[in-house]
């Protein structure tokens, strides 16, 4: 998966047909990557930010960037076809088509989309094109990739619609939420209190924090350490020659013996202790 997700950042987008085999982690992790998947047949049973997902047969995923993840199992007879999408080329795609951008980011609140077989060989078809298309070497490859992301998002819109039908009474708190989950990746560093995101949004701790539990079952604070947590694991594990003194500060904790407590209560074990055990 490593070397996969190498290429793409080369390339920038890439698509992998016939994937049989999810990579099958015993804890969460982020990705930078924009992740989409079509699953052909069998299922997937994951975590998306904490939330469990089933992705089933006929049904098309869109995981965006740094969405906490976990696959927990799958099936014997899963397939699927996976379009990764590298940070550069979201980042262009931002610059440049931006109405395809925020299709994409859209799909932040509700992943995971249930089509119809009309619809599903639609998808099926648009995503075996850019297939080819990512195989040439031709000077408007990068063009016809970003219109065909851009056909294949209008449309994921309109099956989206035409498939679910939502209360509209959930809509506000669900913008809320995606609302908290973007304020967390921007300010962890910040601060870890409730108080200090109720503050970004106008409203009282209390009453922000029961609209993030009524919404997604999940206590605001919750959400709050296990993103710290998240990120707090990915240093130790993937910067091994960092200090933990250095660690807790990228994580904003002033002191060490403050980051280890917090560390141990969400973990069980000290960060020492963690890096000690993934070597």
């Amino acid at each position: 998966m490593i070397a996969q997700q190498e290429e793409v950042e080369r390339r920038g987008i890439m698509v992998f047909d016939d994937i049989s085999r999810m990579p099958l982690y015993d804890e969460s992790y982020t990705s930078p990557m924009t992740t989409i998947i079509l699953t052909r047949q069998g299922w997937l049973r994951t975590e998306c930010d904490m939330r469990p997902i089933v992705f089933q047969q006929q049904s098309i995923a869109v995981i965006t960037p740094h969405r906490i993840l976990c696959v927990r199992e799958s099936s014997d007879d899963f397939q699927s076809t996976i379009i990764m999408l590298s940070a550069t080329f979201m980042d262009r795609l931002r610059h440049l088509h931006s109405d395809t951008y925020r299709s994409i980011m859209q799909f932040r609140g509700q992943p995971n989309l249930q089509l119809t077989a009309a619809q599903f060989s639609t998808v099926s078809h648009l995503m075996s094109v850019q297939n080819d298309v990512c195989r040439q070497n031709s000077h408007v490859q990068s063009e016809m990739q970003s219109d065909l992301l851009k056909i294949l998002f209008q449309l994921l819109q309109e099956f989206s619609i035409d498939n679910q039908h939502k209360e509209e009474d959930t809509q506000p708190r669900e913008e809320l939420f995606n609302r908290f989950y973007r304020a967390i990746e921007e300010h962890f560093r910040e601060s870890h209190e409730v108080k200090y995101y109720a503050d970004l949004f106008g409203l009282t701790p209390k009453h922000f924090a029961a609209i993030i539990k009524k919404q997604t079952g999940i206590k605001a604070l919750t959400w709050i350490n296990n993103y710290v947590m998240i990120q707090s694991k990915s240093m130790l594990r993937h910067m091994q020659q960092m200090p933990i003194q250095q660690v807790a500060l990228q994580m904003g904790f002033t002191e060490l013996s403050a980051f280890s407590r917090f560390f141990k209560t969400n973990a069980g074990v000290t960060p020492r202790e963690y890096r000690e055990q993934i070597k």
